[in-house]
């Protein structure tokens, strides 16, 4: 997301395209503060699994990371919130009932 105007944006592309000192053009160079996200970490499994069986897993296991706030877990996913409430119908999953 970019908290300005479009000509802001130009500006700070421009800006940073003139001190990067890489050949990548990264968000501190535009003046975004990028927070820090760890990453998710999976045991490996003990037994060969499906591609399929894999996505759920690492689903479920960002949603439960996020108490299943889906904008939250789509975000840790890197996908769209659209396609994650997609893939939590196509695969059948469902938050725990609450006590």
């Amino acid at each position: 997301r970019w908290p300005g105007n479009v000509r802001e944006l130009q500006n700070a592309v421009e800006r940073g395209v003139l001190l990067c000192e890489s050949a990548v053009l990264e968000p501190a160079d535009l003046g975004l503060e990028v927070p820090e996200e760890e990453p998710l970490e999976f045991d490996e499994p003990s037994e060969a699994i499906t591609m399929a069986e894999a996505e759920k897993r690492c689903i479920l296991h960002a949603l439960e990371a996020c108490d299943w706030n889906q904008v939250h877990a789509a975000r840790l996913l890197a996908i769209h919130r659209n396609t994650l409430h997609k893939k939590i119908v196509d695969l059948g999953l469902k938050p725990p009932a609450r006590a």
